[in-house]
This record gives C-alpha cells, structure tokens and sequence, in this order.
C-alpha cells in the first residue's frame, strides 16, 4: 500500500520520445497501479517537461522507496502547491 490520498491514481510510466520532421515529442505510456483509469494501460502524448522542486522529489536504495519517499513528501498537497510558480510575461 502506498501513501496516497482518497481518489488518487498511482502509474507505472515508460517514455517514449517521437523525433518527427526535425521535431521531438514524449509519449509517457502509464500502468495503472492503484486507483481507476480509463484502462489498465494509457499512452499520453506530450510536449512539456516541468519538474517539482527537490524539496518534493523521493530518494532511497531502491525504485520502490524512493517512491515511496515521493509520496509521503507531497501526500496531502495540490498539485499547485507542489511546482515552482511560471514567471508571468
């Protein structure tokens, strides 16, 4: 069992990287683990990279606890609150 809260969807991700026309995309494929998604498996196409200050981010020995230590770092928190604010232009 994993720290998460009521409702959470917890995924396995593999990325791929389409390079396309001189052009370059990531298609992060997730393994459904806890929770409910459309299917047990669900590719998602996508451009940007934005990434959680280290404060948020797990570290351990293995996969597992340094997922764990993720989780229970941002158990509880919006997603807003977990990523640096974008400056405004």
């Amino acid at each position: 069992m994993h720290s998460l809260n009521t409702g959470d969807v917890l995924t396995r991700v593999t990325r791929y990287n389409l390079m396309r026309n001189g052009k370059s995309l990531f298609i992060d494929v997730h393994e459904l683990i806890e929770g409910t998604l459309i299917g047990r498996f669900l590719a998602v196409p996508n451009l940007v990279m934005i990434l959680a200050s280290s404060e948020y981010q797990g570290v351990g020995d293995t996969q597992d606890e340094a997922l764990e230590d993720c989780l229970s770092k941002i158990q509880g928190l919006a997603v807003e609150d977990i990523f640096p604010s974008q400056p405004s232009t």
